[in-house]
């Protein structure tokens, strides 16, 4: 009893992460695992999800395995309502869909990856990105301004 004490207080222990966006409050229970990394990054695996308030509705995955490394991330139904993949075999892997944001690749451009989302549990905190083979969803989605 006194064991599951111990480590429950411990995974509520706080840390710091230092980040571009400033430093970052989180614990054990943030904590967003991907087991097969994001693809062009598959040796990072931990990650948490950070919403900073001058980037609403965008949110920041912010890896903690090295740090410094972070996406602009967004669920991809407030840009695009309609968004609706289909997921083979995986649709039961996550309840929780965001998409990976770049900005600023061409003269301020906004572009949202809709062909590769990324899956979350939010009661396991497991997370997987998958290659959609429904190739009507572009690589690059671009958010009109």
């Amino acid at each position: 009893m006194i064991r599951q004490k111990e480590e429950a207080e411990k995974t509520k222990e706080k840390k710091i992460l230092e980040t571009r966006l400033g430093n970052v409050e989180y614990d054990d229970n943030d904590i967003v695992s991907f087991p097969e990394g994001l693809y062009g990054y598959e040796e990072y695996k931990r990650y948490i999800i950070f919403q900073h308030k001058d980037y609403v509705p965008f949110s920041w995955l912010l890896s903690l395995d090295p740090p410094g490394l972070m996406f602009p991330i967004i669920q991809p139904q407030i840009v695009v309502p309609d968004y609706n993949p289909k997921i083979n075999g995986n649709s039961k892997f996550g309840d929780v869909m965001m998409v990976i944001v770049t900005i600023g690749d061409q003269e301020g451009r906004v572009t949202l990856n809709l062909r590769a989302p990324i899956l979350i549990d939010s009661k396991t905190r497991q997370a997987r990105q998958i290659i959609l083979t429904d190739s009507t969803y572009p690589l690059r989605y671009e958010i009109k301004q």
